[in-house]
């Protein structure tokens, strides 16, 4: 004969797994339909509903003009690295 039952949690743990999928089944269409069909066709979300947004955005990106950068980055940056490497490689080929 087996041993008495012993009480585990790992149904509590498997039931919010479970819901955690079933919610996010339920709302992912819905998710991609409102993101991905709607707001782009201006049906649901007005395109003139971000005028405001863009029109702060275009007056931080102007300072760039009338302020450009004056030094480069103090950065590791990809165009550093390409040099590095075009210079080695003219080295090596020499």
């Amino acid at each position: 004969m087996a041993g008495p039952l012993i009480r585990s949690n790992k149904p509590i743990f498997w039931s919010l797994f479970g819901a955690g999928g079933m919610l996010s089944a339920l709302t992912a269409p819905v998710l991609v339909l409102v993101t991905g069909i709607l707001i782009p066709l201006g049906v649901l979300f007005p395109s003139s509903a971000l005028d405001y947004g863009q029109a702060l955005v275009k007056q931080y990106l102007e300072t760039f003009k009338e302020f450009p950068p004056r030094q480069e980055a103090a950065s590791f940056t990809i165009n550093q690295a390409v040099e590095r490497l075009n210079a080695f490689l003219a080295d090596r080929g020499r």
